[in-house]
């Protein structure tokens, strides 16, 4: 494995994929302005000035990366033990590839997690 296949925490970003050879690449992406998340092969590109930029696949948003599902959950279930949500973990594995809701304030997006949520919870009941 070469430098460029390793994050900065020393972790590789990228394991022997199918038989083929191929890598595949762990990292996920998140929305910057979105609910979105998801593996990286789920982004749409947008042009800019020359380049391609990830964006979300819904909503054509920004997005961020974690270097793998594994690192994003240790923070989810950190964040639910922070808050004592037993159910927060659960919530954000079903959000998992959905389509985005904004988190701008204009368009909802202050209780935009919120809503899912009840969707989840509701869904979770029946």
């Amino acid at each position: 494995m070469n430098r460029k296949q390793r994050r900065a925490s020393g972790t590789p970003s990228y394991v022997p994929g199918p038989p083929s050879g191929e890598a595949r690449d762990l990292r996920i992406v998140y929305g910057a302005g979105c609910t979105y998340w998801g593996d990286i092969y789920s982004i749409q590109t947008l042009p800019l000035g020359g380049h391609r930029m990830p964006a979300c696949p819904h909503c054509r948003g920004m997005l961020y990366e974690q270097e793998s599902e594994a690192a994003w959950m240790e923070r989810v279930t950190a964040f639910a033990e922070q808050t004592n949500d037993s159910q927060y973990v659960a919530f954000m594995r079903w959000n998992k590839g959905r389509a985005c809701l904004s988190l701008r304030p204009e368009q909802g997006g202050d209780t935009a997690f919120e809503r899912l949520r009840a969707q989840f919870d509701a869904e979770a009941r029946s």
